[in-house]
């Protein structure tokens, strides 16, 4: 006699949770797409669940509501943002820590370039939303706290901690301004002009460090 499907846990080949993890895909693809193409604001559980073929049942089963989807996606875009930009940090760890934050500023902003629905999801606006202008601010807090860790050992002397870390918010939050008026169009420029421009921040910070 051939297997169950209730003997073996399998249905067309694939287990339950293989099946789930390719519904929440489809969502989460399904809401990318309509956030790239008509913004946040367009993404709706009916919208969602009509472009990926499921029903709300299913939905539900991943997301308490749209916000929580919205927030999942920002957090996936983030996060490859973040992983080339770590990866960059180990590959120049020989380097000195100038020529390491030079390399990763211009690292993330080519991972936004060569990805500009990441670079819409991230940079996009979010006014309205609070779940996304809270990440948003989380990532400018967590853009300071990184950097200001990684800068603290190698302050140069007669640099204050409290001076420098002034000159870590300034330089964190006229990048990511910067880096959202790109995408919204507001600044023309091609990667190595925005580059150029980011590294103005850098030698903000680069005075402050050996």
């Amino acid at each position: 006699m051939a297997p169950t499907r209730a003997s073996t846990g399998l249905y067309g080949g694939k287990t339950a949770e293989q099946r789930r993890d390719e519904r929440r895909t489809r969502l989460l693809e399904a809401g990318a797409a309509i956030w790239i193409a008509d913004g946040w604001a367009a993404v709706s559980m009916r919208a969602v669940c009509s472009r990926a073929g499921l029903t709300d049942r299913y939905f539900y089963a991943e997301f308490s509501n749209v916000h929580d989807l919205l927030a999942a996606l920002w957090d996936q875009a983030n996060e490859r943002a973040l992983a080339v930009v770590v990866a960059d940090f180990a590959t120049h760890e020989d380097e000195t820590p100038r020529d390491r934050l030079r390399s990763g500023i211009a690292t993330y902003i080519s991972h936004l370039a060569t990805h500009p629905d990441d670079a819409r999801i991230l940079f996009g606006d979010s006014a309205g939303c609070a779940v996304l202008t809270s990440r948003q601010r989380d990532l400018r807090l967590t853009g300071v706290a990184v950097v200001a860790d990684f800068g603290e050992p190698f302050l140069a002397a007669g640099i204050d901690h409290d001076d420098f870390l002034v000159r870590v918010r300034m330089a964190i939050g006229g990048l990511l301004e910067l880096l959202a008026a790109w995408q919204a169009g507001d600044i023309p420029g091609t990667v190595d002009e925005i580059v150029a421009h980011a590294t103005t921040f850098c030698e903000l910070l680069a005075a402050s460090v050996t």
